[in-house]
């Protein structure tokens, strides 16, 4: 029974329920309002013809006139050594897709498997030879500076690949990736919250205009009780972007009270800075069963505590903010939307990318990444391009 919960978890956290993902199916919705990218849209010999999930976007700069847009996923029911992969992890590998405007994109013929920028190891002794997912990069200083998160053949519950820890990489071109081996955020001591893994680190700078500020990473984990999982969001200060020397500040946000939208759980999250406020962009679902939507919080003190928003349209705290088009079998999206990714255009506007799920006339899941606009830079309206 702990591992049938446990998965049901996984499932919010990463954003799937039992997909099937063939290209074939994408090609089902009439209603495609917003989709950016899907898996096997360039054919089914790529690393991601089968899953695809989590888009961290990086906007151009002074050296690079491209839009970034690294993701992960994989291209079939196996990870890595010929492990089966749970269902509920799209999981794998991580690639790299690339666009000039930010909506159209291209893959990055990458230099490991079916041309993906980064693969598990091969080594035993590593804490990622099962499978990697990413989960932020930031460029700083002409590096890129991944945080991402991988497994190895530890178990929880008698099963592989579910104990993750929080790890980093740089790379120079944002292709070529060297590995730190240790992790950032390691996993908690039997007592603590997150003694069952860490997963999906994310980095912000606390204070945007001093060079000497610390870093915020947020990550996630779960708590049992009574064989019944709690997923809440937990942070570390850092005294650099790489997370190699961190102090953990515990459980920042929490899912809602009994029959608010949020209670099932909270998880993957983005967080940006507004005029000295931290604004928290973050995944739910009301119950174990039901659907998935993006709520925001918000902190004015450097990311110490955190609330969430209340609004006056909205009975529950926190929102939602962005929904599915539910009850639509046309759209791509109508399930559920999840792991919210925000920044600021060039031209100083809100953009959000997620991952869209959808489900077809037969009841299959698919998923996808999409991309919506901010309406007048209200941080709860957005439109779908």
């Amino acid at each position: 029974m702990k591992y049938f919960y446990l998965l049901i978890f996984f499932n919010l956290t990463y954003g799937f329920n039992l997909i099937n993902l063939k290209s074939s199916l994408h090609n089902h919705y009439k209603n495609i309002q917003g989709r950016v990218l899907f898996p096997g849209m360039n054919g089914d010999k790529w690393w991601d013809s089968y899953m695809v999930s989590c888009p961290v976007v990086l906007p151009p700069n002074k050296k690079n006139n491209k839009w970034l847009m690294y993701y992960y996923g994989r291209d079939g029911v196996k990870w890595n050594k010929n492990i089966t992969a749970d269902k509920y992890l799209p999981t794998g590998y991580i690639g790299l897709a690339i666009s000039d405007n930010g909506l159209n994109w291209s893959k990055v013929n990458g230099n490991y498997y079916k041309g993906s920028v980064m693969e598990p190891d091969n080594f035993n002794n590593s804490y990622e030879n099962i499978h990697i997912g990413v989960s932020d990069v930031i460029y700083d200083n002409n590096k890129y500076i991944m945080h991402y998160f991988g497994s190895n053949n530890e178990k929880i519950l008698n099963k592989t690949g579910l104990k993750m820890r929080c790890l980093v990489a740089k790379s120079k071109n944002g292709i070529d990736w060297y590995k730190f081996r240790k992790p950032s955020v390691d996993i908690g001591n039997k007592n603590e919250w997150d003694n069952l893994f860490t997963g999906f680190p994310r980095i912000n700078k606390i204070e945007t205009d001093n060079n000497n500020s610390k870093w915020l990473i947020t990550y996630h984990s779960l708590t049992l009780k009574n064989n019944i999982p709690n997923f809440m969001i937990g942070a570390a200060l850092s005294d650099n972007k790489y997370g190699n020397k961190i102090t953990k500040k515990g459980v920042i946000l929490k899912p809602g009270d009994k029959n608010t939208w949020d209670n099932g759980g909270v998880g993957p999250r983005h967080i940006i800075n507004i005029n000295n406020t931290m604004y928290m962009f973050y995944s739910s679902e009301g119950n174990i069963f039901s659907k998935y939507a993006i709520g925001l919080a918000y902190s004015k003190d450097k990311g110490e505590t955190w609330h969430k928003l209340r609004f006056k349209n909205k009975k529950d705290p926190g929102g939602p903010i962005f929904e599915a088009r539910y009850n639509n079998l046309d759209a791509w999206d109508n399930y559920g939307v999840a792991c919210p990714f925000v920044l600021k255009k060039p031209d100083g506007n809100l953009r959000m990318y997620y991952l869209g799920i959808g489900t077809t006339y037969n009841d299959t899941l698919t998923g996808a990444i999409g991309c919506v606009e901010c309406v007048n830079n209200d941080l709860t309206k957005w439109v779908r391009v």
